[in-house]
């Protein structure tokens, strides 16, 4: 692919969360942003159609195997002290402000031996990352028994959904689940590393100079972006039909660079990949 003759073709992953990456890119370079998911963009980037993008944890471990190379230090991730309140009682009752990855529960989750869970549609808009870091809890750091199922039915012990805002909006769909568990949240618990939800990374053939240039335009874009993020969540919100102050919250509680979480987050996510292979969790149930 000659990526020096026009524009550097990216993928640009759905979500709220990325969208500061890609506003305001086309004024800092010869860049054009095309939309895909999340696990289409992994094999995209491997077959040369697009030169970079952010692609899940366990796709960036992948393609780092396949010889492609992170750009720089940009991430999306949860920074676990914004994300997750638990309330005023100290208990699971959570008021879920940022939250991508939400298990809601009928009873405290140390309670089950074994545990059914529904999974809401718009869950799967965010791949299969979801199901997984939902499977690893279960399994490895709960040591609960499970089934996961895509039918939602009143005998379900538990529901795997999206929160941010979405769950303070939508809080009526939720009666009967008195427990919520910020997933993303038990992780840091867990692991002690923010969880990734993307990361950015270069096809094997980008050269230096294509990596700079790179750099440099999502670099700028991304402070742009971060310092007008009242201007997006106006878009963002008249779009969706939210509240513009429940978008600019949700949005303010990602962090975008991994800075000095870099070493440590990539070392959780290699672990990851292999505890996955060890223990043939699959993706789907």
């Amino acid at each position: 692919m000659e990526t020096n003759t026009g524009p550097l073709i990216l993928g640009k992953a759905h979500g709220l969360a990325n969208q500061p990456y890609f506003n305001n890119m086309k004024y800092f370079g010869a860049n054009m942003a095309m939309p895909a998911s999340a696990g289409v963009l992994a094999d995209l980037i491997l077959r040369g159609k697009m030169i970079a993008g952010p692609v899940t944890p366990l796709d960036f471990v992948r393609l780092r195997a396949e010889g492609c190379r992170p750009l720089a230090d940009f991430s999306v991730y949860i920074n676990p002290y914004i994300a997750y309140d638990s309330g005023n009682d100290d208990s699971d009752k959570a008021a879920l402000i940022h939250a991508p990855f939400v298990l809601l529960v009928k009873k405290p989750i140390e309670e089950y031996d074994f545990l059914r869970v529904g999974v809401s549609q718009e869950i799967l808009s965010c791949g299969t990352e979801s199901l997984l870091l939902t499977k690893l809890l279960l399994s490895v750091y709960w040591e609960i028994e499970h089934k996961i199922s895509f039918e939602l039915s009143l005998d379900d012990d538990a529901w795997l959904c999206q929160g941010g805002p979405y769950l303070i909006s939508r809080s009526k769909q939720f009666f009967g689940f008195s427990y919520a568990y910020d997933l993303v949240w038990e992780w840091f618990r867990w692991k002690k590393a923010p969880y990734i939800l993307s990361r950015w990374v270069c096809g094997p053939d980008a050269d230096d100079d294509v990596m700079d240039e790179l750099t440099v335009s999502v670099r700028r874009t991304l402070e742009l972006n971060l310092r007008n993020l009242a201007t997006l969540a106006h878009c963002e919100a008249g779009a969706k039909g939210l509240e513009r102050g429940e978008i600019l919250s949700y949005l303010q509680g990602f962090g975008f660079r991994l800075g000095l979480w870099q070493k440590p987050a990539e070392s959780v996510l290699r672990d990851l990949t292999g505890l996955l292979k060890e223990s043939e969790l699959a993706a789907f149930p």
